[in-house]
């Protein structure tokens, strides 16, 4: 159970930045994202610190390919969702984002873990989308940017490809080593997005709050969720990331004054349902 409790909890951190932080922070996504990461880097280096040198050398001596494979996984997954989410409306970026548990269960999964999907878990998948698509569907605007919509796509893809390859690591290196390994290898490959950005410079409260975002998102969220992976079945943990808009949407409601809908009280009911049929189809220890 410690598992679901994990992701649960960070997908609560990833939709509370999403929806309050990340849209207060007037600046281009990329910026954020690459200004987040550097903040997440300097925090788990300094976590880490000098005595612990050996599990970076190890690190890179055994494992810099598979390392190098993750790190462009999570660059590609934070900079074309949250570029996708400054393109076209949230309810867009966030419905086709949460296509990744259909990527992870379906294609991923049975191919590189060779785990094929039960049928608890595919109920599970489709009773999320159902309720994600309820939730959204009077937010949805088809005459939105493509170009949003298909990284929205996108970053569906590249986050289904850490969650199966995450567990590999496991048991082989220690988790804050490849975290600081993915967000030090994600700020160097997003640096040249980030710099091809117009933007002014910005004040002491936009840094302070991109500090925070980098802090809570980067490296709170992402430490839950690889605890997560190494704990529960990485369908069922994917599958948990429906939660994610449900607390993006009340978050909204409570704090930036949008409207709570119909539509998002059906939803929610429907993706929390997801969940539970989720955990109820465990098939390891969590």
């Amino acid at each position: 159970m410690k598992g679901y409790l994990a992701a649960s909890a960070a997908f609560l951190v990833w939709g509370l930045a999403s929806s309050v932080l990340l849209r207060n922070i007037p600046l281009p996504g990329p910026v954020v994202t690459v200004a987040g990461q550097l903040a997440g880097v300097l925090l788990v280096a300094a976590a880490i610190g000098r005595s612990r040198r050996a599990d970076i050398g190890k690190a890179l001596a055994e494992h810099k390919a598979r390392l190098t494979m993750l790190a462009l996984c999570f660059a590609g997954c934070s900079l074309t969702f949250h570029w996708s989410v400054k393109l076209t409306t949230v309810a867009n970026a966030v419905l086709i984002h949460s296509l990744q548990p259909l990527f992870t269960a379906l294609v991923f999964a049975p191919l590189i873990l060779k785990e094929r999907p039960g049928g608890k878990d595919l109920a599970a998948v489709a009773v999320g989308l159902a309720g994600m698509t309820v939730l959204l569907w009077s937010q949805l605007r088809w005459d939105g940017s493509w170009l949003g919509m298909g990284l929205a796509l996108v970053s569906a893809v590249f986050f289904a490809g850490f969650n199966v390859q995450y567990p590999w690591f496991e048991g082989r290196l220690p988790r804050d080593v490849v975290l600081l390994f993915c967000l030090a290898g994600s700020f160097l490959m997003l640096l040249p997005f980030a710099a091809a950005q117009d933007f002014d410079p910005p004040g002491a409260m936009t840094v302070a709050k991109v500090s925070a975002f980098g802090i809570s998102v980067f490296v709170l969220a992402n430490m839950l969720f690889i605890y997560a992976l190494a704990k529960a079945p990485v369908v069922h943990v994917s599958t948990l990331a429906y939660l994610e808009p449900v607390v993006a949407i009340a978050a909204a409601a409570l704090w930036l004054g949008e409207p709570l809908t119909g539509h998002a009280v059906a939803g929610g009911a429907l993706i929390l349902a997801s969940g539970a049929v989720a955990v109820s189809g465990n098939r390891r220890s969590a």
